[in-house]
Protein backbone atom coordinates (compact mmCIF):
# COMPACT_ATOMS: atom_id res chain seq x y z
CA UNK A 1 0.00 0.00 0.00
CA UNK A 2 2.75 2.09 0.52
CA UNK A 3 4.28 1.60 -2.38
CA UNK A 4 1.16 2.68 -4.01
CA UNK A 5 0.50 5.68 -2.21
CA UNK A 6 4.23 6.64 -3.12
CA UNK A 7 3.96 5.79 -6.54
CA UNK A 8 0.55 7.89 -6.71
CA UNK A 9 2.48 10.68 -4.80
CA UNK A 10 4.94 10.57 -7.94
CA UNK A 11 2.49 10.35 -10.20
CA UNK A 12 0.90 13.69 -8.72
CA UNK A 13 4.24 15.38 -8.57
CA UNK A 14 4.84 14.30 -11.57
CA UNK A 15 1.30 15.73 -13.13
CA UNK A 16 1.91 18.48 -11.41
CA UNK A 17 4.93 19.51 -12.85
CA UNK A 18 3.68 18.57 -16.49
CA UNK A 19 0.52 21.23 -15.78
CA UNK A 20 2.92 24.02 -14.19
CA UNK A 21 5.25 23.25 -17.59
CA UNK A 22 1.85 22.98 -19.63
CA UNK A 23 0.59 25.91 -17.97
CA UNK A 24 3.33 27.83 -18.23
CA UNK A 25 4.31 27.07 -21.80
CA UNK A 26 0.43 27.52 -22.48
CA UNK A 27 1.03 31.17 -21.15
CA UNK A 28 3.95 31.93 -23.07
CA UNK A 29 2.22 30.19 -26.59
CA UNK A 30 -0.80 32.68 -25.94
CA UNK A 31 1.58 35.57 -25.26
CA UNK A 32 3.51 34.76 -28.54
CA UNK A 33 0.19 34.52 -29.78
CA UNK A 34 -0.88 37.87 -28.70
CA UNK A 35 2.08 39.16 -29.76
CA UNK A 36 1.54 37.50 -33.03
CA UNK A 37 -2.25 38.98 -33.15
CA UNK A 38 -0.91 42.70 -32.72
CA UNK A 39 1.53 42.07 -34.80
CA UNK A 40 -0.82 39.97 -37.56
CA UNK A 41 -3.14 43.48 -36.63
CA UNK A 42 -0.50 45.88 -36.99
CA UNK A 43 0.39 44.77 -40.47
CA UNK A 44 -3.45 44.06 -41.35
CA UNK A 45 -3.10 47.85 -40.69
CA UNK A 46 -0.13 48.40 -42.61
CA UNK A 47 -1.58 46.64 -45.74
CA UNK A 48 -4.77 48.87 -45.21
CA UNK A 49 -3.12 52.19 -44.98
CA UNK A 50 -1.02 50.61 -48.18
CA UNK A 51 -4.40 49.67 -49.85
CA UNK A 52 -6.10 52.71 -49.40
CA UNK A 53 -3.03 54.22 -50.85
CA UNK A 54 -3.04 51.97 -53.46
CA UNK A 55 -6.89 52.99 -53.75
CA UNK A 56 -6.19 56.71 -53.73
CA UNK A 57 -3.00 55.87 -56.13
CA UNK A 58 -5.65 54.04 -58.74
CA UNK A 59 -8.10 56.92 -58.39
CA UNK A 60 -5.58 59.51 -59.21
CA UNK A 61 -4.19 56.99 -61.76
CA UNK A 62 -7.88 56.78 -63.46
CA UNK A 63 -8.08 60.34 -63.26
CA UNK A 64 -4.89 60.95 -64.53
CA UNK A 65 -5.91 58.15 -67.76
CA UNK A 66 -8.89 60.43 -67.96
CA UNK A 67 -7.32 63.63 -68.18
CA UNK A 68 -4.70 61.76 -70.81
CA UNK A 69 -7.43 60.43 -72.75
CA UNK A 70 -9.22 64.08 -72.87
CA UNK A 71 -5.91 65.18 -74.44
CA UNK A 72 -5.14 62.48 -76.56
CA UNK A 73 -8.68 62.82 -77.50
CA UNK A 74 -7.84 66.78 -78.01
CA UNK A 75 -4.69 66.13 -79.80
CA UNK A 76 -6.22 63.98 -82.38
CA UNK A 77 -8.52 67.09 -82.60
CA UNK A 78 -5.86 69.56 -82.93
CA UNK A 79 -3.87 66.73 -85.30
CA UNK A 80 -6.86 66.51 -87.17
CA UNK A 81 -7.12 70.53 -88.03
CA UNK A 82 -3.80 70.39 -88.12
CA UNK A 83 -4.03 67.72 -91.32
CA UNK A 84 -6.85 69.35 -92.95
CA UNK A 85 -4.73 73.19 -92.36
CA UNK A 86 -1.93 71.29 -93.93
CA UNK A 87 -3.94 69.95 -97.13
CA UNK A 88 -5.17 73.71 -97.61
CA UNK A 89 -2.03 74.91 -97.47
CA UNK A 90 -1.15 72.48 -100.15
CA UNK A 91 -3.98 73.91 -102.28
CA UNK A 92 -2.61 77.31 -101.47
CA UNK A 93 0.84 76.05 -102.76
CA UNK A 94 -0.57 74.81 -106.13
CA UNK A 95 -3.15 77.61 -106.82
CA UNK A 96 0.32 80.06 -105.67
CA UNK A 97 2.54 77.76 -107.71
CA UNK A 98 -0.41 78.09 -110.70
CA UNK A 99 -0.35 81.72 -109.82
CA UNK A 100 3.25 82.13 -110.23
CA UNK A 101 3.40 80.20 -113.56
CA UNK A 102 0.94 83.09 -114.84
CA UNK A 103 2.82 85.50 -113.45
CA UNK A 104 5.84 84.03 -115.32
CA UNK A 105 4.24 84.09 -118.61
CA UNK A 106 2.94 87.28 -117.94
CA UNK A 107 6.09 88.99 -117.45
CA UNK A 108 7.15 87.01 -120.86
CA UNK A 109 4.69 88.90 -122.19
CA UNK A 110 4.97 91.63 -121.13
CA UNK A 111 8.60 91.84 -121.47
CA UNK A 112 7.44 91.38 -125.00
CA UNK A 113 5.34 94.05 -125.20
CA UNK A 114 7.93 96.22 -123.49
CA UNK A 115 10.58 95.25 -126.57
CA UNK A 116 7.73 96.16 -128.97
CA UNK A 117 7.35 99.67 -127.62
CA UNK A 118 10.67 99.76 -127.04
CA UNK A 119 10.71 99.71 -131.27
CA UNK A 120 7.64 101.71 -131.58
CA UNK A 121 9.21 104.43 -129.30
CA UNK A 122 12.56 104.29 -131.02
CA UNK A 123 10.07 104.49 -134.38
CA UNK A 124 8.35 107.59 -132.37
CA UNK A 125 11.21 109.36 -131.58
CA UNK A 126 12.79 109.44 -135.01
CA UNK A 127 9.22 110.43 -136.11
CA UNK A 128 9.54 113.22 -133.46
CA UNK A 129 13.34 114.48 -134.71
CA UNK A 130 12.14 113.98 -138.11
CA UNK A 131 9.22 116.48 -137.03
CA UNK A 132 11.35 118.75 -135.29
CA UNK A 133 13.12 118.93 -138.44
CA UNK A 134 10.89 119.67 -140.07
CA UNK A 135 9.55 122.43 -137.67
CA UNK A 136 12.82 123.68 -138.17
CA UNK A 137 12.08 124.18 -141.85
CA UNK A 138 8.54 125.40 -141.34
CA UNK A 139 10.54 127.82 -138.38
CA UNK A 140 13.17 129.05 -141.86
CA UNK A 141 10.36 129.30 -144.65
CA UNK A 142 8.52 131.56 -141.82
CA UNK A 143 11.60 133.58 -141.83
CA UNK A 144 11.96 133.90 -145.23
CA UNK A 145 8.42 134.63 -145.38
CA UNK A 146 8.89 137.83 -143.38
CA UNK A 147 12.11 138.83 -145.06
CA UNK A 148 9.93 138.74 -148.09
CA UNK A 149 7.61 140.53 -146.58
CA UNK A 150 10.11 143.34 -145.28
CA UNK A 151 11.22 143.49 -149.07
CA UNK A 152 8.00 144.00 -150.31
CA UNK A 153 7.32 146.86 -148.08
CA UNK A 154 10.30 148.51 -148.83
CA UNK A 155 10.21 148.24 -152.51
CA UNK A 156 6.41 149.24 -152.28
CA UNK A 157 8.41 152.69 -150.58
CA UNK A 158 10.35 153.13 -153.09
CA UNK A 159 7.81 152.90 -155.96
CA UNK A 160 5.71 155.28 -153.78
CA UNK A 161 8.30 157.40 -153.77
CA UNK A 162 9.28 157.27 -157.43
CA UNK A 163 5.56 157.78 -158.18
CA UNK A 164 6.04 161.00 -156.12
CA UNK A 165 8.61 162.33 -157.88
CA UNK A 166 6.82 161.68 -161.64
CA UNK A 167 4.24 163.70 -159.92
CA UNK A 168 6.23 166.47 -158.98
CA UNK A 169 7.96 166.35 -162.45
CA UNK A 170 4.44 166.33 -164.32
CA UNK A 171 3.16 169.33 -162.73
CA UNK A 172 5.74 171.72 -163.96
CA UNK A 173 6.16 170.22 -167.58
CA UNK A 174 5.02 172.38 -170.51
CA UNK A 175 3.44 169.66 -172.06
CA UNK A 176 0.93 167.08 -171.11
CA UNK A 177 2.40 163.54 -172.08
CA UNK A 178 0.62 161.81 -175.42
CA UNK A 179 0.20 158.86 -173.83
CA UNK A 180 0.36 157.31 -170.64
CA UNK A 181 0.64 153.87 -169.02
CA UNK A 182 -1.32 153.78 -165.69
CA UNK A 183 0.51 152.15 -162.88
CA UNK A 184 -1.43 150.99 -159.69
CA UNK A 185 0.84 150.17 -156.88
CA UNK A 186 -0.14 147.83 -153.83
CA UNK A 187 -0.14 150.07 -150.86
CA UNK A 188 -1.43 147.44 -148.51
CA UNK A 189 0.45 145.99 -146.22
CA UNK A 190 2.06 142.59 -147.10
CA UNK A 191 -0.14 139.74 -145.94
CA UNK A 192 1.22 137.96 -142.96
CA UNK A 193 2.92 134.17 -143.52
CA UNK A 194 0.10 131.73 -142.30
CA UNK A 195 1.59 130.52 -138.98
CA UNK A 196 1.37 126.76 -137.32
CA UNK A 197 -0.42 126.48 -134.35
CA UNK A 198 0.07 124.11 -131.67
CA UNK A 199 -1.03 120.44 -131.31
CA UNK A 200 -4.52 120.05 -130.58
CA UNK A 201 -6.59 117.06 -130.12
CA UNK A 202 -9.58 115.28 -132.56
CA UNK A 203 -12.04 113.94 -129.23
CA UNK A 204 -14.86 113.51 -131.68
CA UNK A 205 -15.49 112.89 -135.26
CA UNK A 206 -19.02 113.39 -136.74
CA UNK A 207 -17.97 112.93 -140.66
CA UNK A 208 -22.48 112.98 -141.33
CA UNK A 209 -23.36 115.90 -139.70
CA UNK A 210 -20.04 117.13 -140.55
CA UNK A 211 -18.99 118.34 -137.24
CA UNK A 212 -15.63 118.07 -134.78
CA UNK A 213 -15.11 118.63 -130.94
CA UNK A 214 -11.27 119.08 -130.42
CA UNK A 215 -9.51 119.92 -127.54
CA UNK A 216 -7.28 122.15 -127.23
CA UNK A 217 -4.55 124.64 -124.83
CA UNK A 218 -5.51 128.14 -123.92
CA UNK A 219 -2.18 128.69 -125.82
CA UNK A 220 -3.93 128.05 -128.94
CA UNK A 221 -6.13 131.11 -128.59
CA UNK A 222 -9.03 129.59 -130.83
CA UNK A 223 -12.09 131.24 -130.39
CA UNK A 224 -15.70 131.09 -131.86
CA UNK A 225 -15.87 131.94 -135.49
CA UNK A 226 -12.29 131.47 -136.30
CA UNK A 227 -11.28 129.57 -139.37
CA UNK A 228 -8.18 127.01 -139.44
CA UNK A 229 -6.52 123.87 -141.71
CA UNK A 230 -5.77 121.03 -139.79
CA UNK A 231 -2.62 119.80 -140.91
CA UNK A 232 -0.84 116.80 -139.93
CA UNK A 233 3.02 115.68 -141.32
CA UNK A 234 2.50 118.90 -143.72
CA UNK A 235 -0.88 117.39 -145.05
CA UNK A 236 -3.58 119.29 -145.06
CA UNK A 237 -6.53 117.78 -143.60
CA UNK A 238 -9.46 119.42 -143.17
CA UNK A 239 -10.75 123.37 -142.99
CA UNK A 240 -12.98 124.07 -140.65
CA UNK A 241 -15.01 126.96 -138.87
CA UNK A 242 -14.91 127.02 -135.19
CA UNK A 243 -18.85 127.21 -133.82
CA UNK A 244 -18.32 127.09 -130.12
CA UNK A 245 -15.65 127.25 -127.72
CA UNK A 246 -16.55 125.58 -123.98
CA UNK A 247 -12.60 126.23 -122.27
CA UNK A 248 -10.79 123.54 -123.76
CA UNK A 249 -13.42 121.88 -125.76
CA UNK A 250 -14.39 123.24 -129.56
CA UNK A 251 -16.94 122.74 -131.40
CA UNK A 252 -16.54 123.02 -134.85
CA UNK A 253 -18.10 122.75 -138.43
CA UNK A 254 -15.78 120.45 -141.22
CA UNK A 255 -16.67 123.09 -144.22
CA UNK A 256 -16.74 121.32 -147.69
CA UNK A 257 -13.62 122.79 -149.47
CA UNK A 258 -11.26 121.50 -149.35
CA UNK A 259 -12.39 118.01 -149.16
CA UNK A 260 -11.55 116.41 -145.42
CA UNK A 261 -9.43 113.52 -145.03
CA UNK A 262 -7.84 111.09 -142.49
CA UNK A 263 -9.67 112.61 -139.76
CA UNK A 264 -10.11 109.82 -136.85
CA UNK A 265 -11.26 110.24 -133.49
CA UNK A 266 -8.08 110.75 -130.97
CA UNK A 267 -5.74 111.99 -133.43
CA UNK A 268 -3.10 114.79 -132.98
CA UNK A 269 -2.79 117.61 -135.66
CA UNK A 270 -1.68 121.57 -135.86
CA UNK A 271 -3.22 123.89 -137.29
CA UNK A 272 -2.56 126.99 -140.17
CA UNK A 273 -4.88 130.46 -139.30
Amino acid sequence: MKHIATILAVLALIAAGALGYLFFDTKNQLADTANQLDASRQAEAATQSQLDSANENIQSLKKDLESERTSLSQTRNQLSKANSQLAMEKQKGNRLSKQLADAGRKANNLEEQNGSLSRQLSAIRRQVSALESSTAQIKQMEQQLVALRESNNEMQQIMLAKADVATASNSFADEAPTTTDAYSFNTRPAVLPASLGPEITILTTQARDGMLVLEASAEAALEAGSEITLVKGFKALAKIRIIESNGNELLAHILPDPAPSSLSDGSMVQFLR
